[in-house]
This record gives structure tokens, sequence and C-alpha cells, in this order.
């Protein structure tokens, strides 16, 4: 979907989205929030935070930046700030896939249910443009962490607002060491003509319904 479609349903479902997703998303969440340790001073960047459901688990010390298309998403957000009295946050409108923040910006990006809905699959350009968006943005060793629905199940295409699967083989698409290991000795295919970033898988993990993981951003790049 574009980022006007993404916009206009997320709009629709701001009232109702932490009880219909709430629970169900949150196992897959907190395992990937898990595995990272923030530090006092980190900058986190959380694109498509939604109506705000992770707010409370990053640390207080961390400066933690929200976006996402959906002004009514922003509207839920902006009340989980006053509620809590978040000090540390900082909300802006904005679209994951041009992103106004200068490079290396920050230590972590995080992306909850999101990267299934940008690009189509089977289009390069979409889905490298949106890991170079992140990579851009990370400063060296900074790290991804990601949810997406798994790719068998039944909701991951089910759903028709979805329009692309993410699975363990995609991650390895975003490794300069994995072609360099692969290409010409198995099916993957090359595409470093086109992408020229780096990421490093460091974990993943499955729930029910989730294909979590994070990725560590190589740079400079290993071309």
């Amino acid at each position: 979907m574009d980022a006007r479609s993404v916009e206009r349903v997320y709009d629709r479902y701001a009232r109702i989205y932490d009880r219909v997703f709430g629970g169900v998303f949150e196992p897959g969440r907190a395992a990937a929030l898990g595995g990272l340790q923030l530090r006092p001073g980190d900058s986190v960047l959380e694109v498509g935070i939604g109506t705000g459901l992770c707010l409370a688990r990053y640390p207080h010390g961390c400066r933690v930046v929200g976006i996402d298309v959906s002004h009514g998403m922003l509207q839920r957000a902006a009340r989980q700030v006053r509620v809590r009295g978040l000090r540390n946050v900082e909300l802006l409108r904005m679209d994951a896939q041009a992103m106004a923040f200068q490079d290396n910006s920050f230590d972590e990006v995080h992306a909850y249910e999101l990267l299934e809905h940008l690009g189509q699959q089977g289009d390069i350009w979409s889905f490298f443009g949106t890991f170079a968006e992140i990579h851009r943005i990370l400063r060296p060793e900074g790290r991804l962490a990601a949810t997406v629905p798994r790719w068998d199940s039944m909701w991951a295409w089910g759903d028709p607002g979805h329009t692309r699967v993410i699975n363990e083989g995609s991650l390895a698409f975003l490794s300069q060491e994995q072609y360099r290991l692969q290409v010409g000795k198995t099916p993957m295919a090359d595409y470093r003509s086109v992408w020229k970033g780096d990421f490093e898988p460091t974990w993943t993990g499955f729930t029910e319904h989730n294909f979590m993981f994070t990725l560590r951003a190589v740079k400079p790049a290993r071309l």
C-alpha cells in the first residue's frame, strides 16, 4: 500500500487498534525488545509507532522518536505520552520510506507489524529502498528490531492489507557477506548492483503468529 492508503486504513483503526491487536502482538514485541540493551543517552526511532503500545518499554534515559503516517494513530500515542508523563518522547508525522532524519541519527530502529505493509512482493526497489533508509539513519553497529507475520501463517497473505512477506531468507539479501558466500553456489540471486547497504542478523525468533528479528548495521558496508 502507498502511504496515503495506509494512512486511511489506520486512521479508521486508531480507536480500536489496542483492543484488537494489543494482546495478539505483545509476545512478539516483548521478545524483540527483550533482546536489546539500550543505554542511557541512546536515541531510538520507532517507525510506525501506531498508538504507542511500546512506549512504556523504552528506558526513560533514552531519547525516543516515534513516527507514523496516520494522524489518528499519533493522537492516540500522544495521549499515552501525556498520561505516562514521558518527557523523552517526540512524535512526528512522517512516511517510513522517506524519513527526514540525518544519516547516523539513531542507535536503534524499531518496526513492529510495519514492514509487511510497505512496497510489493517482487518489487526489489521498494524492498531495498525501505532497508536502505533504515540503514542510512542507523549509526554504525546500530540495531534494527522488527516483527512481521510468519510466512506460514494464514494471515501473512490472507490479510488484504499485507503486500509483502519477509522471512529468514529475505534477511540474507541484506548481508554483503551472504552474497560473497552464496552467489554462484546456491540459488541466491545477486542484487549487489542495487543494494549498497549491509546488515548482519543477530537474532531471529518465532511466536505462533510472528517472525521476529534483529539486524546490526555494518558501516562501512562490506562491498
